[in-house]
């Protein structure tokens, strides 16, 4: 209950004090979270990117709506989702697993050919 709690005190930031900035030890913590998240099938198709950066920040604005807190904000954090999640996709997330866990193929072979669906 604490967590829900927690979730039901959130407000809209409004202005950032230019003062405080995340600590890179913060916004570590925040990247490994990203990347434990859950998603279906395991496939992570999604990517964080932490923008630091002043003057891409104040560009950034423009597909923001304007909002000013994205260029005054010490980070700002860009999730990008992929459009399509394809044979290729699925066999280079396969390749890595595989690479990086070393785990035999006969194991990966058949979830992969049921996302793949050949």
């Amino acid at each position: 209950m604490e967590s829900i709690n927690a979730l039901k005190w959130r407000y809209a930031a409004k202005k950032f004090d230019p003062e405080k900035i995340l600590s890179s030890e913060k916004i570590e913590i925040l990247k490994r979270a990203f990347n434990l998240t859950a998603t279906s099938y395991g496939l992570q198709p999604l990517k964080l990117l932490v923008v630091q950066n002043k003057p891409l920040q104040q560009k950034l604005m423009a597909a923001s709506y304007n909002q000013k807190q994205v260029g005054t904000a010490s980070h700002v954090l860009v999730i990008c989702i992929e459009k399509s999640v394809g044979k290729e996709f699925i066999e280079n997330y396969f390749k890595t697993v595989r690479d990086t866990r070393q785990t035999p193929d006969e194991v990966l072979h058949p979830f992969r050919e049921s996302l793949i669906g050949d």
